[in-house]
């Protein structure tokens, strides 16, 4: 038994030579970075409230609406290319 703890320990220690393989001087790790700054959003449009447009008679509710939905039109398609420009 005690043999075999012996020639293990031999060819273990025989497989060391006793040197450090070489450290790498530079590692490169990728690091997220946002393609666009906090600047870069659109401001988001104010909307109306549904209580506000309940006060409203009804002609001009609808141009409330037509109009919201023309802004969000707008910002969405902003949006949309801020987005686009990421995607590269």
């Amino acid at each position: 038994m005690n043999l075999w703890k012996y020639l293990c320990m031999c060819l273990l220690v025989a497989g060391c030579d006793g040197t450090m393989p070489k450290l790498p001087e530079r590692v490169e790790v990728p690091v997220p970075v946002p393609c666009i700054g906090k600047g870069d959003i659109p401001p988001r449009p104010a909307f109306w409230k549904d209580e506000d447009l309940m006060v409203l008679d009804r002609f001009k509710r609808t141009i409330a609406v037509w109009d919201e939905r023309r802004e969000r039109e707008v910002y969405e398609r902003d949006l949309e290319a801020i987005v686009r420009a990421c995607a590269r």
